[in-house]
């Protein structure tokens, strides 16, 4: 939601690609490009104590390539390097087992495991969430990069005017972090969500949200949210709670 964070985010996304070895996308918008505020750059030395280490398999190792320890636990091992003991020469374009042989297809179930298997038991050490007045919030604002920015002076305003409001800001999309979200809303009345599109995440939140707390829906597209206008939503639902 910050030039800042742009620049610090683009370091946690190389990490998470380092670490869990799958693609990592990192979200923008045309708006936060044309901002112009402080972004302060480290020396690269200090820079570089919050970068991971790429690690390889590029030595004979018995266990060689594998997605699963010896107790049969998913792992992301270190990446294999081609032509060694540890790793056919090349890779199969078709699936493949971790040894990188090819399997027919009823044996495609068990090698995608692994590799969904890797996100799944790491949610929460992959997701990224700020939490703001939320612990006696009646209204829960969720909300993601540059309309997170602007809810942050809504609930600000909101709180002046006595209206019990909270931010929970998603930081990272995927994983989903549903759980936290489930979390956030156990005591909430109502959920408002801005976001710079129809209502994507929207549709995440009301997976795990209770069926009888409404959720208000705030699109804009190639438009930037005014306070006002979240301002004017956050006081829809607390008339809808009287």
């Amino acid at each position: 939601m910050s030039c800042q964070e742009l620049y610090d985010l683009t370091i946690d996304a190389f990490n998470a690609a380092e670490t869990y070895r799958c693609p990592v996308y990192i979200l923008s918008d045309a708006y936060l490009g044309h901002l112009h505020e402080p972004v302060i750059i480290p020396p690269a030395a200090e820079i570089q104590k919050h970068v991971v280490e790429r690690k390889t398999l590029d030595k004979p190792n018995p266990e060689k390539f594998s997605f699963r320890d010896s107790q049969n636990n998913v792992i992301v091992p270190p990446a294999p390097v081609l032509g060694t003991p540890n790793y056919p020469i090349y890779f199969f374009s078709q699936p493949h087992g971790p040894d990188g042989i090819p399997v027919n297809e009823d044996q495609v179930l068990k090698p995608l495991s692994n590799l969904i298997e890797k996100i799944t038991r790491n949610v929460d050490k992959i997701t990224k969430t700020q939490s703001y007045m939320l612990d006696d919030a009646e209204i829960v604002i969720i909300a993601y990069g540059l309309p997170a920015r602007v809810s942050f002076r809504v609930v600000n305003q909101a709180r002046k005017e006595g209206i019990k409001v909270g931010l929970f800001r998603l930081i990272t999309l995927w994983p989903f972090p549903y759980e936290q979200v489930k979390k956030v809303l156990a005591n909430a009345k109502a959920v408002v969500m801005p976001e710079m599109n129809f209502g994507l995440m929207a549709g995440e939140v009301e997976r795990v949200k209770m069926l009888d707390i409404p959720l208000y829906k705030v699109p804009k597209i190639a438009d930037l949210h005014e306070p006002d206008e979240i301002m004017a939503v956050v006081k829809i639902a607390r008339e809808a709670m009287k």
